[in-house]
């Protein structure tokens, strides 16, 4: 029997994501994957303990850690009704500041974490060489 998170994480894989399974890297190395689990994550409301079971189905369905991390982030971080709260207390030029610099952050600790962790699989594999 599926649980709500995995049939919220196979329709999040297989609809939006797109990712097949054998092709970890090449998803890592996607441009477009990471700013769409940002987007998705944003209207989502969720603290960190509780998206923990939805990032761990996407990253053993195959989705790249940076994207799974991204995701993660940009639930707990810009959430819709964090940005409601903080309306009240913002004014809308520095809560528009503080969502582009956020999620620039998110985007590009994401990119870093794939690219990086897709460096190490391939230098692991004997494929890729840094000449001293």
């Amino acid at each position: 029997m599926f649980t709500p998170v995995q049939i919220f994480a196979d329709w999040l894989i297989y609809n939006v994501f797109g990712i097949v399974k054998e092709s970890r890297i090449g998803s890592a190395l996607n441009f477009f994957v990471l700013f769409v689990a940002v987007v998705i994550g944003v209207p989502l409301y969720s603290n960190a303990a509780g998206v923990i079971p939805l990032v761990s189905e996407l990253t053993m369905a195959g989705v790249a850690m940076g994207t799974s991390l991204a995701f993660m982030m940009a639930v707990t971080a810009l959430s819709l009704p964090e940005a409601i709260l903080l309306r009240r207390v913002l004014k809308p030029k520095l809560l528009a500041v503080f969502i582009t610099i956020v999620g620039l952050g998110i985007v590009f600790t994401g990119y870093m974490f794939n690219y990086i962790i897709a460096w190490s699989i391939l230098r692991m594999k004997g494929r890729f060489y840094i000449k001293l």
